[in-house]
């Protein structure tokens, strides 16, 4: 803990060298439930260095207890709070952090999400330090996938066709044209297969999904403040997407 609130300071140190040079800075961390930090704190720090764009994603390959969840969505109804006060005394400084701002922006301009699905696999592919091509970075370590060389220079596509029909919890979820926690990395590492979810992690992200609903609904009581925000996010819309 001691070690890692150093590596943090060092981090933050050379965000403030970046944003000062007028670099825009766009990061990613991971926070656990079982995180000292608190989600607001984490977002408070990184923004007093400068940053605009931060993702904050819960940790793959994890399976999360009934009290994770509980510490999650404590969490998050905190942050909610939190994130609407500030857009109502109109502090952007919060707007974009990931994953609630990817969720608010499809509710609030009513756009599908994550219409191609996780693209490991089929555009994407890692490639490993002997050459070895893999679906995705976080699949390297395991051999039955691996899917070509580049000293061979052949690379199949074992997931090319994947989609949300293909994997029947994903099929028959509420959030199967929203949802943004659709990893086959995160199957195959959870469960042993890309076509078996994490269960915890879809409820995880149920949570997420609600409480970025909640922000949502709760600005429409605000006409002002909501028309901003629409205007924001479709002015911004292609700018680039901080996520894992």
């Amino acid at each position: 803990e001691e070690s890692g609130r150093k590596y943090q300071m060092l981090v933050m140190k050379n965000i403030k060298l970046l944003t000062s040079l007028g670099v825009n800075v766009m990061g990613m961390s991971v926070w656990s439930p079982k995180s000292p930090f608190s989600i607001q704190k984490l977002m408070e720090d990184y923004s007093d260095c400068g940053m605009k764009y931060f993702a904050c994603n819960l940790a793959w390959g994890f399976f999360f207890s009934k009290e994770d969840l509980r510490t999650l969505k404590a969490e998050l109804e905190h942050f909610c709070r939190f994130y609407l006060e500030s857009i109502l005394k109109h502090d952007s400084r919060f707007l974009w952090i990931q994953p609630f701002s990817k969720y608010i922006r499809t509710l609030v301009l009513g756009t599908p999400l994550n219409a191609t699905f996780c693209e490991a696999g089929k555009s994407l592919g890692a490639i490993a330090l002997d050459g070895s091509i893999y679906p995705c970075q976080s699949l390297t370590s395991f051999e039955p996938l691996r899917c070509g060389s580049i000293q061979s220079k052949e690379w199949s596509r074992p997931f090319l066709g994947l989609d949300d029909s293909s994997i029947p919890r994903c099929s028959s979820c509420a959030l199967v044209h929203c949802c943004k926690a659709r990893c086959l990395a995160n199957n195959m590492m959870s469960n042993g297969s890309v076509l078996n979810p994490n269960q915890t992690r879809c409820d995880a992200e149920e949570i997420i999904f609600s409480c970025s609903a909640f922000i949502v609904k709760e600005l429409m009581e605000h006409p002002i403040e909501y028309r901003t925000i629409k205007k924001v996010f479709g002015i911004e819309s292609g700018l680039p997407n901080v996520s894992h």
